[in-house]
């Protein structure tokens, strides 16, 4: 758990990093994270479950 607290506490870092760094390409890369969550579907597209077969084959 230790370690993946310390890779989650770099990565914030860096990315806190580069956005100080680079302010507005870190307002172009934050506004697009918001056009592409605004444009995912709101459920999985995950296959429904077959309810039975014609025939009732296995």
């Amino acid at each position: 758990m230790a370690v993946a607290i310390a890779i989650l506490t770099a990565l914030g870092g860096a990315l806190f990093w580069w956005a100080r760094g680079n302010p507005r390409d870190a307002l172009g890369v934050a506004d697009d994270a918001l056009t592409v969550a605004r444009n995912a579907p709101r459920r999985p597209a995950l296959p429904s479950p077959v309810q039975g077969t014609p025939g009732g084959g296995h």
